[in-house]
């Protein structure tokens, strides 16, 4: 169906325009991602607390968002997906994802997130499990990367 492809091309373009697969593709922050596992969540995690402050940050690791039913977002509903995109919501409501840019998706069309929510469940689902969050002053097991933010003093 030519609207459905339509849909689908625009959610592929929307996904590469964001840059999704930087965070969620295995290897991307090491500048060789596993392009066969696009999309299938990171083990090497993003900091959301400063490690230049405090010796061991909180770590999350970036999702499978692949539609595998048991390690990516297979078993979500539509809309659990999209609070994930536009407002950083996890799976069942919880707390914000903390490293998830959702500031800047927030202001996306709904025809957008229901391009990129269609183009998510039409990939191949790959099995792969992420690390679990690791909590500031816990001892992380896997690589991690820290995007500083840096902000004057009155």
């Amino acid at each position: 169906h030519p609207a459905e492809r339509d849909k689908l091309e625009r959610g592929a373009y929307l996904v590469v325009l964001l840059g999704c697969g930087s965070c969620h593709t295995n290897g991307a922050f090491d500048g060789a991602p596993d392009l066969e596992h696009g999309l299938a969540g990171s083990d090497t995690g993003i900091a959301f607390t400063n490690p230049l402050g405090v010796k061991r940050p909180g770590i999350t690791y970036p999702a499978n968002i692949t539609p595998d039913a048991e390690t990516g977002i297979g078993r979500w509903s539509d809309s659990q997906i999209a609070n994930a995109i536009r407002a950083g919501i996890g799976q069942h409501g919880e707390r914000r994802i903390a490293t998830m840019p959702w500031q800047g998706y927030s202001q996306l069309t709904d025809d957008d997130v229901d391009s990129i929510v269609a183009y998510l469940r039409s990939i191949k689902p790959v099995y792969n499990e992420v690390p679990k969050e690791v909590q500031p002053g816990q001892l992380a097991m896997k690589p991690f990367v820290y995007f500083a933010v840096y902000q004057s003093k009155c």
